[in-house]
């Protein structure tokens, strides 16, 4: 037991720790803000709750408690249990170890176990405190429904590191860690939408609150329905409503039963199919390594590299690649559906732009473009990132290979330019939707749009390269707690706003933002340009 304990503690500094070299300061400051976070988010999920348990449903409101912890822990495990499990590269140096098969095990679902809990304390904490705070559950009430919370969440693990257990066992192509990525990837991303289109759909329901009182009592079961999808839910109310002991037995020979379940495949299906999946992995990595025996051009082969390396992994496909899209599709989305600014549409369709002063007609699509790159142009983190996600080797490999370091920082831009700029030009749709504008200003505002995706790309470059955070173990160390980057996402949206408050001032004279914008969007090309020409002279 000790020895698993030891083992748990330093898997969990190599998932959790930021950097090789951290110090106490920077871990008391990260620490501080990861619990202010959960606090804040805890209070924000307390009021949604608080509402439904002053409407009268109780057991409605237990039920969405659990059913959104278990969804939200799938999710997160469909990500960490097989990082951890099988993609982690570590089972080479542990095997030698004087570990048996169930302490490596052990130590492992600990890890994996911590990295899902803080979902089901910031939901619980909400629950329970609103739950706490309008005397809605007795204090037995509250200690029956923490215990089924921490029940619920062990039978979760187990279970989904069974069915993971299983696919890596039965299904060999996905010992593959890029296919393996790539395919849950895309799973996460079709989830993310559909639960991002029904909270808009449910918050739009529940601005009238008289609807849905009339809905809530006419069907109190209706909002229940979704919840028996996880099998524990039930268990868990009747617990903790009715005091069901009978109850509290099936969530415990559940959670009993899951966990010898996964133990028995561990010990038969584990160490084989890991080592299959590593031997797997370095395969791939031989392949890669005589792309240059290939008939094609350093560029192009460093550009389908690149491209390749953001779209293999969930990480980098949810965050840098689906967060491209994202962002105009939110927009959109909130605004087509958000009934008060149906009033504004019906105003700017009327507006006629034949009759607009020329400087208005060529100002406004060339300002419009501008800010929405500006705005959103970042979001994706790809260029922000261009250096962080190659992490020590790989910059090491970039210097060694005969392509100008220069080169390869261009491609990196290319990568990035394609995911900044094509998503811009869903606002398009946006922009039809509310006025009607002539062919020749939407060539103006794909034009602009083009010129100013490069400088905006650019720019997270250097700062990429001014501050990159090459020493990560996992994929998702190389993106949380990249200040750099968030600092320039914060930045850009404040440029933003402020460029649009120039805007309305000089709206009289707009061909004087516009004239300035052109120019300097042209301006801070070069200068870029040169500014990372000087950055990789002395540093790299």
């Amino acid at each position: 037991m000790h020895k698993m304990l030891v083992l748990t503690k330093y898997l969990l500094k190599g998932t959790f720790s930021s950097t090789k070299n951290n110090f106490f300061g920077k871990k008391f400051l990260t620490g501080l803000g990861a619990a202010v976070l959960m606090v804040l988010l805890a209070l924000g999920i307390a009021v949604q709750f608080g509402v439904i348990y002053q409407m009268g449903f109780v057991k409605m409101a237990i039920q969405m408690t659990f059913f959104f912890t278990a969804i939200l822990c799938m999710v997160q495990l469909l990500y960490m249990f097989p990082s951890i499990f099988y993609f982690s590269q570590d089972a080479r140096f542990l095997l030698p170890l004087p570990l048996k098969p169930w302490q490596i095990v052990g130590a492992k679902t600990i890890v994996v176990f911590l990295s899902v809990l803080p979902f089901a304390v910031v939901i619980g904490l909400g629950s329970i405190g609103a739950a706490a705070f309008l005397h809605a559950l007795s204090i037995g009430q509250i200690l029956a429904m923490a215990l089924s919370m921490v029940l619920s969440l062990l039978s979760m693990v187990f279970i989904m590191g069974l069915i993971i257990l299983l696919v890596m066992r039965f299904l060999p192509f996905f010992h593959n860690k890029d296919v393996f990525n790539l395919i849950f990837g895309a799973v996460s991303i079709i989830f993310a939408i559909a639960i991002s289109m029904s909270s808009m759909y449910t918050g739009q329901i529940g601005a009238q609150t008289d609807n849905v009182m009339a809905i809530l009592t006419n069907n109190p079961e209706m909002f229940s329905m979704g919840s028996n999808i996880i099998f524990q839910t039930n268990w868990s109310v009747s617990f903790i409503l009715d005091g069901s002991f009978l109850s509290l037995l099936w969530l415990l020979l559940c959670t009993v039963i899951s966990a010898l379940a996964f133990a028995w495949c561990a010990d038969r299906f584990y160490l084989p199919a890991v080592m299959s999946s590593q031997a797997s992995s370095s395969s791939v990595q031989k392949k890669k390594a005589v792309f240059s025996r290939k008939k094609q051009t350093a560029f192009r082969q460093l550009l389908k590299t690149d491209l390749k390396n953001l779209l293999r992994s969930p990480t980098y496909l949810i965050n840098c690649v689906f967060s491209s899209f994202l962002g105009p599709i939110i927009i959109l989305i909130v605004i087509l559906n958000n009934p008060s600014i149906a009033e504004l549409m019906d105003m700017a369709k009327q507006v006629n732009i034949a009759s607009l002063d020329l400087s208005m007609q060529i100002g406004l699509p060339i300002l419009a473009a501008s800010v929405l790159v500006l705005f959103s142009g970042d979001m994706n983190m790809i260029a922000a990132t261009a250096i962080t996600r190659e992490g020590q080797r790989g910059v090491d490999w970039m210097k060694s290979i005969p392509v100008p370091f220069l080169t390869q920082i261009h491609v990196k831009l290319v990568t990035a330019y394609l995911f900044t700029f094509f998503p811009t030009l869903l606002y398009l749709v946006l922009i039809h939707y509310m006025i009607s504008i002539p062919f020749w200003m939407d060539i103006l505002f794909i034009l602009t749009s083009a010129l100013v995706s490069i400088p905006a790309c650019q720019s997270g470059a250097i700062v990429d390269l001014l501050f990159p955070r090459l020493n990560w173990s996992t994929e998702y160390e190389a993106l949380k707690n990249n200040w750099s980057a968030a600092g320039l996402i914060m930045a850009n949206m404040i440029l933003s706003i402020a460029y649009v408050a120039l805007i309305l001032l000089c709206f009289e004279f707009l061909w004087v933002p516009t004239l300035l914008t052109v120019i300097g969007i042209i301006v801070l090309i070069f200068l870029y340009e040169a500014w990372m020409k000087r950055i990789i002279q002395k540093k790299y």
